[in-house]
């Protein structure tokens, strides 16, 4: 037996090696962002831990994402005075490439009734502000009990020199038919100021093959001195008709108000698809003008997003080990994001 798990701790760290990040949201990039309505489990465990209760087995997950950013801005100046006018024109060029390495365990320990997860991942290379050096930690704990889950998470975020951290608290109530999520976090823990995120979602089987997802929330920015609000929708329509696929759109908005009394809204929509040719390998696709924060979900691979559009596949092999890869693109800029992950659940 013990001979058994050592060749898999080998493979994993040579995974790790080879490549990948838990991009625990490379399938969800693949079709747009995600939905509402819908579930991927090791994206919603890093987002709220209580549904780490659901772990039944031990999942490793190693993941790498590549950013390829080729961007050249045309500047025009226009001069004027009383007797001529003439106009100066340059190009404002940006050539970044970065990666970000990942990986991540779940497991649970039956004899105390508790299920675990860690993952660590960094992020390296160029941006438009220098070169990026940034480490990141996520820790999970939860527990199942009956109908309720429980759950605990920690995130520890090195940019340079500074150390963020997150902590929050999940409760999930209900069934894979019908569930309400809640999720508490305070941002930047060891800060002088600290952010609380507050978040409740709903999601219910509708129909025999109609799923329904809301949500809402609340962020108190202590930096900026407001409140953010945010209210979404989503619907999930599962294998229709002869074609056997999976749609999905989600509409979400938010708001704060503004120094002068006014109340600013920013509305986001997404839609995607996702169709299993074989029970062993799916296609997916989706386009999006939806916007993650990475100050809220540090743990997400996929970020820095602008009006986006995005195609991906998985590759399964036997039932436990599967490979996924998203590929996004932004309309407004020549940039690639390639998102790779392996998962294995032993």
């Amino acid at each position: 037996m013990i001979w058994i798990k050592i060749p898999k701790f080998i493979l994993l760290i040579v995974l790790f090696i080879n490549s990948p990040a838990i991009a625990s949201d490379v399938r969800l990039a693949g079709m747009g962002g995600g939905s509402l309505a819908g579930s991927d489990f090791e994206s919603d465990v890093y987002s709220n831990t209580a549904h780490l209760g659901d772990l039944t087995s031990i999942s490793c997950a190693a993941g790498f994402g590549v950013r390829l950013v080729d961007y050249t801005k045309t500047i025009k100046f226009l001069y004027m005075s009383i007797d001529t006018t003439y106009e100066s024109v340059y190009n404002e060029s940006y050539s970044f490439r970065a990666y970000n390495p990942s990986l991540g365990v779940m497991f649970p320990v039956k004899t105390i009734g508790t299920n675990f997860a860690l993952s660590i991942g960094s992020d390296r290379g160029d941006n438009i502000y220098g070169t990026n050096n940034n480490y990141q930690t996520n820790i999970r704990v939860a527990r199942k009990l009956g109908n309720i889950s429980l759950g605990i998470g920690y995130d520890l975020l090195i940019v340079s020199d500074k150390r963020y951290s997150d902590a929050s608290v999940g409760f999930i109530s209900g069934e894979n038919d019908s569930k309400v999520i809640l999720n508490a976090s305070l941002q930047g823990i060891e800060e002088a100021t600290i952010n609380l995120n507050l978040n409740v979602q709903y999601k219910k089987e509708i129909a025999k093959k109609v799923g329904l997802g809301l949500t809402g929330g609340l962020i108190r920015d202590r930096l900026l001195d407001w409140n953010v609000y945010e209210i979404g929708a989503g619907v999930l329509f599962k294998s229709i008709l002869f074609i056997k696929t999976d749609l999905f759109c989600d509409i979400l908005n938010q708001g704060h108000f503004q120094e002068d009394g006014a109340f600013r809204v920013n509305g986001w929509t997404r839609y995607g698809f996702e169709k299993y040719i074989t029970q062993w390998w799916a296609i997916r696709g989706g386009i999006s003008n939806y916007k993650p924060d990475a100050s809220l979900f540090n743990y997400s691979t996929t970020y820095d997003l602008r009006h986006y559009y995005s195609v991906g596949a998985t590759l399964s092999a036997a039932n436990t080990l599967r490979f996924e890869y998203a590929y996004v693109t932004e309309a407004s800029q020549d940039r690639q994001n390639h998102y790779t992950k392996v998962i294995w659940d032993l």
